[in-house]
């Protein structure tokens, strides 16, 4: 006897705990998986309307570029003005990260379109020299891919990290102990 109760109860209370224990786990796992299929149509769209239009419009650049002795040379007005069409009929799914290059290119172009003006140069304008536009759009590409287990090309990826895990947590841990130290001098001086 549980708490006094016979067995029938017994049987009946643990039947009730299961049930109710069971269906809370159901009802957790049934909104995990409403939010993931969500999550992945979301970035079904976000692939499709942005990141497929912006690879395929970097890759016709760099089948126009070849030949040339350096290959891809970046961003000219007309590829500028492919990627400013897909910013501005989706700028809904852009994130903030390629918004700011986006802004940067735009930049950019207005102010050497003023400058070329001034002097009174027809030279084309030209930018991402430092391909930064292009490795974020293809790493983006292919880390969506990924997510959504489609086919997508590992060496952006393997690079992409290798960077992001050596290169940048090298210089954020030099930051983050010259930002301690300057903090320690600042509590001393109180």
């Amino acid at each position: 006897m549980m708490f006094g109760l016979s067995d029938n109860w017994t049987k009946i209370v643990s039947a009730l705990i299961i049930a109710f224990i069971t269906s809370i786990v159901t009802h957790r796992l049934a909104i995990a998986k409403e939010r993931r299929l969500q999550t992945d149509k979301q970035r079904f769209e976000i692939l499709n309307n942005v990141y497929i239009p912006l690879y395929r419009a970097f890759i016709n650049k760099q089948i126009k570029d070849i030949g040339k002795p350096f290959g891809y040379l970046g961003i000219d007005e007309e590829l500028f003005h492919e990627i400013n069409k897909i910013y501005e009929d989706n700028i809904h799914l852009i994130d903030p990260a390629l918004e700011a290059r986006i802004w940067e290119l735009k930049d950019h172009f207005s102010e050497e379109q003023r400058r070329m003006e001034e002097m009174g140069d027809n030279t084309p304008v030209q930018g991402d020299y430092e391909y930064r536009m292009i490795r974020y759009v293809f790493y983006h590409y292919n880390k969506m891919r990924r997510r959504l287990k489609l086919p997508y090309e590992k060496t952006y990826l393997k690079y992409h990290d290798i960077y992001e895990k050596i290169i940048n947590n090298t210089i954020n841990y030099f930051k983050g102990r010259k930002i301690k130290r300057d903090l320690e001098k600042y509590r001393k001086k109180e």
